[in-house]
């Protein structure tokens, strides 16, 4: 019998989708024509154990709302409202409970929507199950596929400082004494601001977030078109509190992910427009590569190139 660590996630969502028949299901989120529109529904379960540096139950509500938004603004949504499920033992206290609720309230609110409801019910170890609902008019709606040769690979804001505070972490530092970019790692901000500005622009051939780091996203953008790219090393932004340590490498930068920012596909005659876009919700957009026609996916520096792995988190196997 083959186990799902023998394969591993991504091996699993390819049969589900063989399964289910339909090539949609890997995409960031469920998207259902409604009207002119496209509905947008995503969820995503989160525990300490696969996820989550244990911190405060606010900042655990944050973290499980955020992640779900991020699907939302990665397609270019306007976030509709959020559903919040909750695995609970029975020994949890009830300012536990509370505590994750008014974290996830307050992310919400920052996006403009709400907590519209949920469930509870026992189970070993609290797990939060979120699911989030948007809706994107059809002609604005970013896909994972639709990548074309010749097209800009472009980020926004910065990698790495989700890195950096695990790093923190790790050398003993709490999660309170996480400080600047570093907390991003406990408590992420969705670029659902920044989706939005670049889906009004009807440029964007495909939009993925970055969940489990640039080394498993390119790819994912990459795979439904059947396009190859390659990523230049000097352009990817790194955030200063990862250069700070001296540990800017692909491993921590690019692979780690945690930092939630988009990765797009850009027709290079309308990049300076989507940029603008974005940079009108104070955040950059970097160009950081090219799509190819070639299958592959290379790492490209000063006199060298490489071939840049499937890599980054993925889950049943513990890592990339």
């Amino acid at each position: 019998m083959t186990r799902l660590d023998e394969r591993g996630e991504r091996w699993m969502v390819g049969r589900i989708q063989r399964l289910l028949g339909d090539r949609t299901v890997g995409d960031d989120t469920a998207y259902i024509p409604w009207g002119r529109d496209y509905l947008l529904a995503t969820t995503d379960a989160t525990t300490i154990r696969t996820h989550y540096p244990w911190h405060s139950p606010e900042a655990w509500g944050w973290y499980v709302a955020a992640v779900n938004l991020s699907d939302i603004a990665c397609k270019g949504g306007e976030p509709l409202g959020l559903l919040l499920s909750l695995l609970l033992p029975r020994e949890t206290e009830v300012a536990t409970v509370e505590g994750i609720m008014r974290g996830a309230k307050r992310c919400c609110a920052r996006y403009g929507t709400k907590v519209a409801g949920g469930d509870t019910k026992e189970g070993r170890e609290i797990c939060l199950v979120g699911a989030a609902f948007g809706r994107v008019g059809r002609a604005e709606f970013m896909p994972r596929g639709g990548a074309r040769p010749g097209d800009i690979l472009a980020l926004t804001g910065t990698l790495g400082a989700a890195a950096s505070g695990y790093i923190a972490l790790q050398e003993g530092v709490t999660g309170p004494g996480l400080r600047g970019e570093e907390r991003r790692l406990l408590r992420p901000y969705p670029r659902v601001f920044e989706g939005r500005a670049a889906a009004r622009t009807r440029a964007v051939h495909a939009c993925t977030d970055l969940s489990d780091g640039l080394l498993a996203s390119v790819h994912q953008l990459c795979l439904p078109s059947g396009v190859g790219a390659e990523v230049m090393w000097e352009a990817v932004p790194v955030s200063a509190a990862l250069r700070r340590r001296g540990q800017a490498t692909e491993e921590w930068a690019l692979g780690f992910g945690g930092d939630f920012e988009l990765l797009m596909a850009v027709p290079p005659g309308r990049f300076d427009k989507v940029r603008r876009a974005v940079r009108g919700k104070g955040t950059r957009l970097t160009a950081i590569g090219s799509v190819r026609r070639e299958r592959k996916v290379e790492l490209v520096g000063r006199g060298w190139r490489r071939p840049l792995k499937y890599g980054g988190w993925e889950h049943f196997r513990g890592g990339g």
